[in-house]
């Protein structure tokens, strides 16, 4: 009968039996789970069967794999190969080592439902749940009760690349993801926070001084804008406050009853960078007015938009000079900002080219734009400064356009502002729809410095 050997050192991964001598496998063990080693030369009588192992030197952390279509909550035999891995992740949790860096990789198409409270517990130190797949495919965890949460208790864990729905339950979830411990990471993942009928209160509650270095970066956000489903914020900060917290690169989109990112007192080593936030409740308040920007400059740049919808009758749409706030500047700050039309601006009160916008200093009329007219004003197009009228498409690789087909100037208006808010201001026009969206980009320019939103505008 032909022979397979394989020799194996003391360092490769598959653990087995140990013996003093050659150790050889009857058919009935030829297929093999988990982690086994041989310790000494292996024979095998016949073709041998490694189920979904991996060979390679010995692993320090252990890795488990999830998957709801075809996975038992089970110790035996289960959980450490991808042929036979566990059925939810609350369980393969209850199985990981606390600081030994293990992994716990959720297939695609995986779905897991969160009934109750606490419901998954992060269990032990230094555990990352990663989802395999890209979008739609990623593993799902379903928030299907008011009162269910993925509690996270233990420090340094990770979420990673799943797809987070807390849209579940018809009244709406109180509390996403309860964040009770340091250096919690939660990455590249779309956080479905609500939908026309229901969503989660808060869709990550650190309103503890134990979410230390919390990490919040790449995730989408994904909220329903049109109609208030009960979202109060997707990001929750309480009055006792974490230290060391970094927000940076998500999307964030919803209509927010108290902000998309809630503080009510300032945080120590608080970074908030790039991040894209569209907020449709726009009555105004004050709840939103601290972000985004960093409570204390550290001399980098920032960046975020700001959209003013005339839509809304929230807004007060009269006044002059510029009363309206669009940005709040503390210090010195180097400001460049990029104003594009979202979507057409609608003025019928407006005769011919008699419906201006400006843009300037608060409560001033030395003006940033001189103006441009309300009706020519179309999806796409760009604010050139200095010439009313000069609505224009702009060229993305020169970043250079041409009002009225003649001049070219650059899009972009760059100035310095030592503490002097920017606002808009109407003339000879009512505008009842559309939106200008300002993209702003900031540099402190001394310690402290930074820009905002105002409070009351759609981010």
């Amino acid at each position: 009968m032909k022979k397979t050997t394989i020799i194996l050192t003391a360092l490769l991964l598959l653990v087995f039996a140990v013996g003093t001598g050659a150790e050889t496998l009857t058919r009935q063990d030829q297929s093999i789970y988990g982690h086994k080693t041989f310790e000494n030369e292996a024979t095998f009588s016949d073709t041998a069967t490694f189920e979904g192992a991996v060979i390679g030197i010995n692993r320090y952390s252990t890795v488990f794999y999830v998957d709801s279509n075809t996975g038992h909550n089970s110790p035996g035999n289960y959980g450490t190969t991808y042929l036979k891995p566990f059925a939810s992740i609350a369980y393969a949790l209850t199985q990981a080592n606390a600081s030994k860096g293990d992994i716990i990789y959720v297939l695609p198409n995986h779905s897991e439902d969160l009934d109750a409270a606490n419901d998954a517990i992060s269990g032990a130190t230094g555990v990352a749940v990663i989802g395999l797949g890209l979008g739609q495919n990623r593993g799902t965890v379903n928030w299907t009760a008011a009162a269910a949460t993925w509690l996270v208790n233990t420090a340094d864990f990770k979420i990673e690349n799943l797809v987070l729905d807390m849209t579940g339950y018809a009244s709406g979830v109180t509390a996403g993801i309860d964040v009770d411990a340091p250096g919690f990471i939660l990455k590249n993942c779309e956080v479905i926070i609500s939908d026309s009928l229901s969503g989660v209160s808060k869709a990550i509650n650190a309103e503890s001084a134990n979410a230390d270095r919390l990490r919040i970066a790449n995730n989408f956000f994904n909220g329903y804008a049109g109609v208030s489903s009960g979202v109060s914020s997707a990001i929750s900060f309480g009055s006792t406050q974490p230290q060391d917290v970094q927000i940076t690169g998500n999307r964030i989109i919803g209509y927010f009853l108290q902000a998309p990112i809630y503080k009510t007192a300032a945080i120590t080593d608080y970074f908030e960078y790039n991040n894209e936030i569209t907020d449709a409740y726009v009555t105004s308040r004050t709840d939103n007015g601290n972000l985004p920007h960093r409570e204390a400059s550290d001399g980098r740049k920032g960046s975020f938009t700001v959209d003013v919808d005339f839509s809304s009758t929230a807004w007060n749409r009269y006044g002059y000079p510029c009363t309206h706030e669009i940005i709040d500047v503390t210090g010195l700050n180097r400001i460049t900002i990029l104003a594009e039309v979202e979507s057409g601006v609608s003025d019928p009160a407006s005769a011919g080219a008699s419906g201006l916008i400006y843009v300037g200093y608060s409560g001033a009329s030395d003006f940033l734009w001189l103006g441009t007219i309300l009706n020519d004003l179309d999806t796409g197009e760009i604010w050139i400064y200095g010439a009313p009228g000069a609505a224009v498409v702009y060229d993305q690789e020169t970043r250079l356009g041409a009002a009225s087909g003649t001049t070219t100037a650059s899009p972009f208006k760059t100035f310095i502002s030592n503490d002097t808010d920017i606002g808009y201001a109407l003339s000879g026009g009512t505008p009842t729809s559309g939106i200008i969206r300002f993209k702003v980009d900031y540099e402190p320019l001394e310690e402290g410095a930074y820009a905002k939103a105002s409070s009351g505008t759609t981010l």
